[in-house]
């Protein structure tokens, strides 16, 4: 199959198929030595199942909390937001908030979004106290 030898549909979806699990085999083993990038995209894949990964949000938080502390904005902003909604994580919203307006501050739209989100919610529901410890 890989020489052409043997063609057609079925040729063609393992093909596709072997080339999808070279590129998540690659995404893994350079996530796993110290890839920022790709530690980040590993936790999206993990988190939102994407890319042949069975959804899991606590594997997917342990990615992008690597992918932060290797120095990913995108990393810090998506561990903020596990942190903010208790995603793979337990939650805490005074330290979500405080990776999401870090990220925000280098550039983040994604921690912007829910920053504004956040206070958005809690402006509809103003008998919420915002970022309460327990």
């Amino acid at each position: 199959i890989s020489d052409d030898v043997i063609t057609g549909d079925l040729a063609n979806k393992w093909k596709e198929r072997a080339k999808e699990k070279k590129s998540v085999d690659d995404l893994i083993k350079d996530a796993e030595n110290g890839n920022k990038h790709a530690m980040y995209n590993l936790g999206r894949s993990y988190y939102f199942g994407k890319k042949g990964f069975k959804e899991d949000l606590k594997e997917g938080y342990k990615w992008f909390k690597k992918a932060n502390a290797a120095g990913s904005v995108m990393g810090m902003a998506r561990e903020g937001v596990c942190l903010l909604h208790g995603n793979g994580v337990e939650k805490d919203e005074v330290t979500g908030m405080l990776y999401l307006g870090a990220a925000e501050c280098q550039g983040s739209d994604v921690a912007a979004y829910y920053i504004g989100r956040y206070f958005y919610k809690r402006r509809k529901n103003p008998n919420k106290k915002m970022l309460a410890r327990k």
